[in-house]
């Protein structure tokens, strides 16, 4: 049902047809706050993605372009400040996952802001590690449970920086197997299964 849900709103921001998209998502994010559970459940942040997507190609800026070389510790700071030990820390009561947390909404929509304003950001985000880390994005989205599942189940995880680093380093190395062996390749055959032949 959410991916059902999710091909209406992305086809409604294809079509540029914000007349529809934006009713529909303001209905989306009604629904998400009555006690219901399921198909309502964290669109948002989808929701925030194409609305991103949306004003990068307006061309629209709200102009943080001042900010030049101080919007990487802006950043900083703001990941800092977003630490789960941190709030911790202040007495800041944490949501079971981000997922069902505004803050941490807020949190990307904020960042995604000083990425395309911010020529400081974006050489950061530029370089060969960042952009390596963003094509297996989706298997360490997939893979990144499963890490700290297994950590946990041998009493590997604990709240310490070795245990943090342990887990970032098993999360990137079982992402670039299954990039490398599972995704890039069903994407190349999917990819090529899709084309055209030629009589």
């Amino acid at each position: 049902m959410f991916y059902l849900i999710f091909v209406l709103v992305w086809w409604a921001f294809s079509k540029h047809s914000l007349l529809l998209a934006i009713p529909l998502c303001l209905y989306l994010l009604v629904c998400n706050l009555l006690p219901l559970y399921g198909v309502y459940q964290k669109i948002e942040f989808f929701i925030l993605g194409f609305f991103c997507a949306h004003i990068l190609k307006s061309g629209y800026r709200i102009g943080l372009t001042k900010l030049g070389s101080l919007a990487p510790l802006l950043f900083g700071i703001l990941v800092f400040c977003f630490l789960p030990a941190v709030q911790r820390h202040f007495g800041v009561e944490l949501p079971k996952s981000g997922w069902e947390s505004y803050s941490y909404l807020l949190f990307v929509a904020i960042s995604f802001i000083l990425v395309i304003e911010c020529r400081s950001m974006q050489r950061i985000f530029e370089a060969k590690s960042m952009r390596f880390l963003g094509k297996i994005s989706f298997s360490v989205y997939l893979m990144h449970l499963l890490v700290l599942n297994g950590m946990e189940y041998y009493g590997w995880l604990q709240p310490s920086l070795g245990s943090f680093l342990m887990a970032m380093l098993l999360v990137v190395l079982l992402s670039t197997l299954t990039y490398s062996f599972i995704e890039n390749p069903l994407r190349y055959w999917i990819r090529k299964a899709g084309r055209p032949r030629v009589q």
